[in-house]
């Protein structure tokens, strides 16, 4: 299942002004469309769907689907859908795609940012002595910032299936889809997948995608404890002590070689 987002900006546009049912129409046909940009429905299930009659909904796809005299966009003479197999296709899906996708891109920045400056060392010196204002860590933090924006690439959906395709046009769909549902797990499966050689990426990748794989745990060997040498204790005898010993050791040989 995806989802589409929807921009604030739709009220300000030619489709504003159509009659309730086109308005329910359009906004359902959105709501249905795949990462291929066709909203799957025949005429019938999409006024069902849409929760309009059926001739609200025949005359709601002709609006849609003829020109536009108001419209702002310049492309397909303002036409919004068009009949295809299968479904309705949404002509400037793609351009919503990017427009998201782009959205997302500075969400996480900004999310990276916040988390990178938490992460950041301070410096207690220079905050002691007095070195660094309040105006002057924001300025250097939004300078940070612009840096980073230009080092910190986050991979689109075109770059990640060309970096670990081939893929089939069905397998495409498909990972769109969970790009349309959370383009964070597909870019962590991504660099699991990434982490260790594989002989087929792109079977690795969709595979991750449907199994949700988690990245491998290291477990540290136990280091294996040696025992410490016994270390023998050594005392001097007296001349006393070894001359009686001396004595002890001849009167066994003489035993000995009695028997």
């Amino acid at each position: 299942m995806g989802f589409t987002k929807l921009f604030s900006d739709i009220v300000s546009s030619s489709i504003w002004n159509e009659d309730d049912q086109t308005r329910i129409v359009w906004i359902t046909l959105l709501a249905l469309k795949g990462g291929d940009n066709i909203a799957r429905a025949s005429v019938g299930g999409l006024a069902h769907q849409a929760r309009v009659s059926l001739e609200d909904c025949q005359r709601a796809i002709a609006k849609l689907s003829g020109p536009d005299p108001d419209d702002r966009s310049g492309q397909y003479s303002g036409r919004r859908i068009e009949k295809v197999t299968g479904g309705f296709l949404i002509l400037n899906g793609q351009k919503y795609v990017e427009r998201r996708d782009e959205d997302y891109r500075r969400e996480y920045m900004a999310e990276y940012m916040r988390e990178y400056r938490k992460r950041k060392p301070v410096n207690v010196n220079a905050v002691n002595n007095g070195k660094h204002s309040l105006a002057h860590e924001d300025e250097e933090s939004e300078k940070e910032k612009e840096k980073t924006k230009s080092v910190v690439i986050v991979p689109s959906l075109d770059s990640l299936t060309e970096e670990l395709g081939p893929f089939s046009a069905k397998q495409r769909r498909y990972i769109a889809d969970q790009w349309e549902r959370d383009p964070d797990y597909v870019l962590r499966q991504a660099t699991i997948v990434r982490s260790e050689p594989r002989a087929n990426a792109a079977k690795a990748f969709l595979a991750a995608l449907r199994d949700d794989w988690q990245p491998r745990k290291v477990i540290a060997k136990p280091k294996r404890q040696t025992s410490a040498p016994v270390q023998q204790e050594f005392r001097e005898i007296s001349d006393e002590e070894r001359a009686k010993r001396r004595t002890e050791l001849a009167e066994l040989k003489a035993k000995v070689k009695g028997s």
